[in-house]
């Protein structure tokens, strides 16, 4: 099972996620949530927020089916499927893991004061997760200077 978000970066770690269920010839399931009904959690007025949530959800399953589509082209051994729920990631991810084999998830690398505000989703999981969990950070590397 692999925690997908909608970032630029998403890919990577559901291809490493595909090679390692190839490697264990399972299926995989790509899981992605967002909390669509919190009332005014994006806007502060209720009627926009009710007209932005089917975008929303649309950008999640058009994303979800685009890395599906990936994945059963370059991984044909491995079935694939997708779920998207209502929620948050971090209890949502929490949750699958009780039927997974192995939870894959990336990491932006928020760490110190900035992952203290934003909260991070991979460290709530790795808190309550019941599988074993996989981390791939994606975020890039800073490069040294030399002067």
């Amino acid at each position: 099972m692999v925690g997908v978000d909608v970032g630029d970066r998403a890919a990577d770690v559901v291809h490493l996620a595909a090679e390692a269920a190839e490697l264990v010839d399972s299926p995989l399931t790509l899981v992605s949530a967002a909390p669509l009904n919190a009332q005014g959690h994006w806007y502060p007025n209720t009627v926009e927020h009710n007209l932005e949530l089917p975008n929303l959800r649309r950008r999640y399953t058009d994303h979800l089916e685009a890395l599906t589509q990936e994945v059963a082209a370059k991984s044909a051994g491995v079935p694939v499927r997708w779920q998207f729920f209502d929620g948050s990631p971090a209890g949502v991810l929490s949750e699958a893991s009780r039927t997974a084999a192995l939870l894959v998830i990336g990491t932006r690398g928020h760490g110190g004061f900035a992952g203290l505000l934003l909260g991070s989703v991979s460290q709530a999981v790795l808190n309550r997760a019941v599988s074993p969990v996989l981390v791939i950070p994606t975020h890039k590397p800073h490069r040294l200077r030399r002067h």
